[in-house]
C-alpha cells in the first residue's frame, strides 16, 4: 500500500481449501498491493476450517462456518495498514462478514457479501438493512451478487435497492461507457458482470480509480479500487533477509566477491577492526537489496507483459 492510498480488492474464490487456491490468492494480493481483501465463497466447513496464514495479512475475519462446503466470506487486512479494530459481525448463512475500525483517524466499515443463487434480492435487502445499523464511517462493500443473469427488471430493482441506501458501484460510475465482465460460466459458456464494489455517494470523491482484472485462476475476476486515506500513516518497515536469494549460486558468488574485496581493502587499515566488522553488515545488506530490487524489477516486467497479453486475449474473446 502506497502512503495515503488504500487498495481494496474483492474476489470470489470458489473455495479456499486447497494449497493451490491459497497460494494463488497470496500472489493476487501481492501483485495488486492489496490493503483490504474482501473474499467470497471460502467454502470453510464446521470443524474442518484450514489454517489461514497470509504473510503480511493479519487479522483475518471469516463468516460463520457452514455444515456444507459452500458459501462463506472473509476479510483480510494487511499488516501495513494502521488498523484499529472496533467490532465485526457475520450472519448465520455464510453470506456476510463485516468489520469496522479506524485507519488513522478515520472510521471505515468493510463488508464482504455473497448472495445465493436464489432469493438474491431478499437476501441483499436483509444484508443492507443489517449493515445500515452496523456501519460507522465509510462503508465499502465487495461482493458477488449473483444477479446479472436475471431479467432486466430485477437488475433495475437491484440498483434502486442500492440507491435507497445511497450506495453506488465504483467501477460503473468511473467507467460509464466501458464494457467488462467479472464472471465466466464454463457450463453456459457465458460471461457476465455480477461482482460489485458499492460505496456511498458521499465518499465517491475518495476513490482514485477502479478496475476489473482478468479472469485467471478463479472463474471470477478481481474487482479493485484505490481510496485516498489522507490522514493515515504507514507502519514502519523493517528489512529482513530473503534467504532464498542465497540459494542462487550466481548471487551467492557475487556477494562472496563483494565481501572478499571489502575485507581485503579495509582489514588492518582502520582504527578498530570491530568497526570494520560492523560496517561489513551494511555493505552486505546494500548489495543484497540491490540484487533483490533487480530481480523484483525483472519479475514485475514479466508479470506486466503476461498481464497485458491476458487482457488483450480476454478482450478479443
Amino acid at each position: 500500500m502506497a502512503d495515503n492510498q488504500l487498495n481494496v480488492l474483492s474476489l470470489n474464490l470458489r473455495g479456499l481449501n486447497s494449497y493451490v487456491k491459497h497460494n494463488s490468492l497470496k500472489l493476487e494480493l501481492k501483485n495488486n498491493k492489496t490493503g483490504i481483501a474482501l473474499i467470497q465463497e471460502t467454502h470453510f466447513k464446521v470443524n474442518a476450517m484450514p489454517k489461514i496464514h497470509f504473510r503480511g495479512f493479519n487479522p483475518v475475519y471469516v463468516s460463520k462456518l457452514q455444515e456444507k462446503k459452500a458459501k462463506g466470506t472473509a476479510i483480510l487486512i494487511a499488516d501495513s495498514i494502521q488498523w484499529s479494530y472496533r467490532e465485526h459481525i457475520s450472519d448465520n448463512q455464510g453470506h456476510l462478514v463485516a468489520v469496522k475500525g479506524n485507519i488513522g483517524d478515520k472510521m471505515y466499515t468493510f463488508a464482504s457479501v455473497y448472495l445465493p443463487n436464489t432469493r438474491q434480492l431478499q437476501t441483499l435487502k436483509s444484508i443492507l438493512h443489517t449493515l445500515d445499523g452496523f456501519t460507522e464511517g465509510t462503508l465499502i462493500i465487495g461482493g458477488d451478487l449473483n444477479l446479472s443473469l436475471e431479467p432486466m427488471v430485477i437488475v433495475h430493482y437491484r440498483n434502486r435497492l442500492l440507491h435507497s441506501y445511497r450506495m453506488i458501484d465504483v467501477w460503473r460510475t468511473l467507467n460509464p461507457n466501458a464494457r467488462d465482465d467479472s464472471y465466466y460460466s464454463s457450463v453456459q459458456h457465458l460471461c457476465s458482470w455480477i461482482d460489485y464494489l458499492p460505496i456511498p455517494y458521499d465518499h465517491l470523491s475518495t476513490v482514485k480509480n477502479a478496475s476489473i482484472g482478468p479472469i485467471t485462476w478463479s472463474d471470477h475476476a478481481p474487482n479493485m479500487c484505490s481510496l485516498d486515506i489522507l490522514n493515515a500513516q504507514s507502519r514502519t518497515w523493517q528489512w529482513k533477509l530473503n534467504e532464498s536469494l542465497l540459494e542462487d549460486p550466481e548471487i551467492a558468488n557475487k556477494i562472496q566477491k563483494v565481501l572478499n574485496n571489502y575485507f581485503r581493502e579495509n582489514t588492518g587499515k582502520g582504527p578498530n577492526n570491530m568497526l570494520v566488522w560492523e560496517a561489513h553488515k551494511c555493505v552486505v545488506r546494500g548489495e543484497i537489496i540491490k540484487v533483490a530490487s533487480q530481480k523484483k524489477k525483472e519479475r514485475k516486467q514479466r508479470y506486466n507483459k503476461l498481464y497485458a497479453d491476458l487482457i488483450s486475449l480476454e478482450q478479443a474473446h
